[in-house]
């Protein structure tokens, strides 16, 4: 029986990216199956804007939307985003692989 080995963080690092401005932080994340998603959030001071955009081809879809957050919801997905900076900061640290 051969041993099937996959390394999350090789994907995570290839397929995930942050940039950070004076006002907005854009998440652009592709998946394995090559659909993809660009998250982008606006922090205008008196309102906190989301615009999202996904495209699956896959599946035949594309999904757009442009909201106006609340500052609870805006801190959440701000929080989330930072959850992966430091996954892909943290995975460039590790190596080997992980059975499967």
């Amino acid at each position: 029986m051969s041993k099937i080995e996959f390394d999350p963080f090789k994907e995570a690092r290839k397929n995930a990216h942050i940039w950070r401005g004076e006002n907005a932080i854009i998440w652009y994340n592709e998946r394995l199956d090559g659909s993809f998603s660009v998250l982008t959030l606006y922090d205008f001071g008196d309102k906190k804007r989301r615009i999202f955009l996904e495209v699956n081809d896959k599946n035949q879809r594309v999904e757009f939307r442009n909201d106006e957050l609340s500052d609870l919801q805006f801190r959440n997905l701000s929080r989330e985003i930072e959850v992966v900076e430091k996954f892909i900061a943290n995975s460039e640290r590790f190596t080997g692989t992980v059975p499967f």
